[in-house]
């Protein structure tokens, strides 16, 4: 009977332990939240790019315009503005 007993003690112990350590005290506050980002103010940009490829045309009719046509060129633009 004391060897059931203390068999029971000892497991209570084991598995009633890892309990204790969530209640442990800190050693130092942590650190405080980092301010959000702002995004207000003002904000400039622009794009570039080039673009190529193949197009065939046909006349509203059928007949008349028609043709393949290599298409290329650059295109752009700017954006500006404020928050």
């Amino acid at each position: 009977m004391k060897k059931a007993a203390l068999g029971i003690i000892a497991i209570a112990a084991l598995i009633g332990t890892p309990a204790l350590a969530a209640d442990m005290a800190l050693k130092a506050a942590p650190p405080p939240a980092a301010a959000p980002y702002s995004w207000t103010g003002f904000y400039l940009g622009g794009q570039v790019g080039y673009g190529w490829g193949t197009s065939w045309q046909m006349g509203a009719d059928g007949f008349g315009n028609t043709g393949n046509y290599q298409i290329s060129g650059i295109v752009g633009g700017g954006t500006a503005g404020y928050n």
